[in-house]
């Protein structure tokens, strides 16, 4: 009891050798959590749907995409961007067609978590480039997957960049504001101005489509989806232009 009484006193924690424990505690248990993210990440397995691996050739590892009418697509993608939907149950029924602009709208127009998203192209580019024996062995598939994911991504980003330069433009362009895309005040805004996850979406604004990109594009450099020579080549043709 006496030593609780201690322990509840500030005093006790302002004390040089204390505050030099509490601080190499917190150290210690943030770089636990951080290494467990970083593991999980750089696998690919958030969601148990590796990109790479032998583990891939095996019948059932990811979930065969299915053709659909157009509406089955779309309440299935509000489903994809709501959390409380187990992918689980979603992988039963993976939609067969959106690919490249298609593939990148609904991401935004459902504003969907970027896990989520992640575990949906992974299971899109993993149906269009199959993994084989031959190419497990040598890697083929993976690099194919990667460039293939990464282009995409650069020509959507392109046309994003079109998109607000024309509206930018246009005397009746009213979207705002035109400057700092990722900073924080600039992101409370747009997360304001994104559509909400599930039930009737409309066309989200280029300035939020650019927003999720790039939030995206962060997250897949991280777990290695991306290849980052062709973003930066396609970044400086941007910065000389």
């Amino acid at each position: 009891e006496a030593r609780e009484i201690v322990l509840s006193h500030i005093s006790y924690f302002c004390k040089p050798d204390i505050v030099g424990k509490c601080k190499e505690a917190l150290k210690k248990r943030l770089r636990a959590i951080n290494e467990s993210r970083a593991q999980k990440r750089k696998a690919g397995q958030v969601y148990g749907v590796p990109l790479s691996g032998s583990l891939l050739i095996k019948p059932g590892v990811y979930p065969e995409q299915r053709p659909c009418n157009e509406d089955s697509r779309r309440k299935w993608a509000e489903a994809l961007a709501q959390p409380n939907k187990r992918l689980r149950l979603l992988s039963e029924h993976v939609p067969h067609g959106y690919r490249r602009k298609s593939l990148f709208d609904v991401l935004t127009r459902c504003n969907v978590p970027l896990l989520r998203a992640t575990w949906f192209v992974k299971v899109t580019y993993l149906n269009q480039v199959r993994p084989t024996s031959s190419s497990i062995s040598t890697g083929a598939s993976d690099n194919q997957r990667s460039n293939q994911w990464t282009k995409d991504v650069v020509e959507y980003l392109q046309q994003l960049l079109d998109e607000f330069n024309l509206k930018e433009a246009h005397p009746s362009f009213k979207e705002q504001p035109s400057a700092g895309l990722i900073s924080g005040a600039t992101q409370v805004k747009l997360k304001h101005e994104a559509p909400s996850a599930g039930g009737d979406t409309e066309e989200p604004l280029v300035h939020f489509k650019w927003w999720y990109m790039v939030r995206l594009v962060q997250w897949h450099l991280t777990e290695e989806l991306l290849v980052p020579s062709v973003l930066i080549e396609w970044l400086c043709y941007q910065l000389q232009v």
